[in-house]
């Protein structure tokens, strides 16, 4: 099982990153108004927010440096400084983390943050966690 685990930890935090996209059709913000709820999901809410562009990107860049990690951990690549790049990737899935937390900003003043983000921002933090472990035991050759 250890032989494996760099393999299933990558792979968990591939999944993660994936279901990110399925997960921004879920609500992103709510509001209420005059008892009425109204909704928009993450993908409604991108011409508005800036930030949840820039989560996206580094979603992105975060599962591609995963999906090449994975391909150097099955050995079809040799390349040495690869749990640096799954270092920074951990970084960015950190950082899409926190700004899908940040959802609810910009021109959604009185708008609540909804499961969509949350669960976006766990999975990316999750996956981050995953990446970023890793990537230490790559650096420090444990």
């Amino acid at each position: 099982m250890k032989k494996y685990l760099n393999t299933i930890c990558l792979g968990c935090a591939a999944f993660f990153l994936l279901l990110n996209f399925a997960f921004m059709a879920l609500p992103g913000a709510t509001v209420t108004i005059l008892g009425t709820k109204g909704k928009a999901s993450i993908y409604e809410m991108f011409e508005h927010s800036g930030i949840l562009v820039v989560a996206m990107v580094f979603v992105i860049i975060a599962l591609l440096a995963i999906a090449f990690a994975l391909l150097v951990e099955f050995k079809l690549f040799d390349f040495k400084f690869a749990g640096f790049v799954l270092l920074g990737a951990a970084l960015f899935a950190l950082l899409a983390g926190i700004f899908y937390f940040c959802a609810c900003t910009g021109d959604y003043e009185g708008f609540d943050l909804g499961i969509g983000a949350v669960l976006c921002a766990l999975l990316s933090i999750f996956a981050a966690g995953g990446a970023g472990f890793v990537g230490c035991m790559k650096v420090l050759k444990k």
